[in-house]
């Protein structure tokens, strides 16, 4: 079986279905041109393989610590709103937006967060056979 890098170089030997005589240096070269990309496409489909080893020796990125470190960062954020807000008669209204905003970010940070960490719901390929599922 011949490789992709011989059809590269060779393009003449496969010719093209619409091929005619008339146009025969253009399809050359726009089926060259159809080979190289798919060459391409075949290199890059061969470094997107998954191999089963390398997920074996990842470790985890994220863990729970970071829901208690981001609690106390916006707990200080919370503090230093209440204290520095400007004074006036606008004060309250200044301390509890600024207080509502960081604790509705914090939440909904917290909550796409540890979706992610443990999520309730394991996708699953549905188009493979028992026999080739790997638990």
């Amino acid at each position: 079986m011949e490789s992709a890098n011989d059809i590269i170089r060779n393009p003449t030997r496969y010719p093209n279905k619409n091929d005619n005589n008339n146009n025969n240096n253009n399809n050359s070269e726009l089926s060259r041109t159809r080979l190289t990309f798919y060459t391409a496409y075949l290199q890059l489909s061969r470094l997107l393989r998954v191999k089963q080893t390398a997920n074996q020796n990842t470790g985890k990125m994220a863990n729970g610590w970071s829901i208690i470190i981001g609690l106390v960062v916006i707990a200080g954020m919370c503090v230093a709103a209440w204290i520095f807000s400007p004074k006036g008669e606008n004060q309250v209204l200044w301390r509890s937006s600024l207080i509502l905003a960081f604790v509705s970010c914090y939440l909904m940070w917290a909550i796409t967060f540890l979706a992610q960490l443990h999520p309730l719901i394991e996708p699953r390929r549905s188009d493979l056979r028992k026999e080739y599922i790997h638990h």
